[in-house]
């Protein structure tokens, strides 16, 4: 729920974004993850490339977009992963997010938030631990097996 006085949009808190991956031949899949606008150099918070679904714009749409600015990386969005609701600090609400699996075809050398954000491969283990909330760790988590059909190893099942 939303504060009544909130000075943030209605709209800011409906939400698409991507879990960028790639995979080379029997090698295992890599995941893209970007850093949160609030890291810094000692300490890199990572996230799914994400954002707010402007006016005109439907999820997929708005995914794409967000993931292009912030990751500098295009490609074919998979049908929606799911819905994800979480509580943006920041704002103090709950955003719901439609998350899109994303096979990346082309990464740009530069980007629009290159000097803001890093972007890093992951290993599925790496990606799982990296990511900071709860929530999009069991999205992935729940993609990722279906998806690959196995599991992580004990300890992130």
């Amino acid at each position: 729920m939303h504060s009544f006085f909130s000075i943030v949009p209605e709209h800011f808190f409906q939400q698409a974004g991507t879990i960028p991956f790639r995979q080379e031949g029997e090698n295992p899949p890599e995941f893209l993850l970007i850093t949160t606008s609030s890291s810094t150099e000692t300490e890199k918070k990572w996230t799914l490339p994400k954002g707010v679904i402007d006016p005109g714009e439907d999820a997929k749409e708005a995914a794409l977009r967000e993931t292009r600015e912030e990751a500098g990386v295009t490609g074919n969005a998979l049908s929606p992963l799911l819905e994800v609701i979480y509580f943006k600090k920041k704002w103090q609400g709950s955003c719901h997010l439609t998350l899109f699996p994303l096979e990346v075809t082309s990464i740009a050398e530069h980007w629009s938030e290159e000097n803001s954000r890093e972007r890093e491969w992951f290993s599925p283990e790496e990606t799982f631990a990296n990511l900071r909330k709860v929530e999009f760790q069991e999205a992935f988590r729940l993609w990722y097996r279906e998806r690959y059909q196995e599991s992580f190893p004990r300890e992130f099942s």
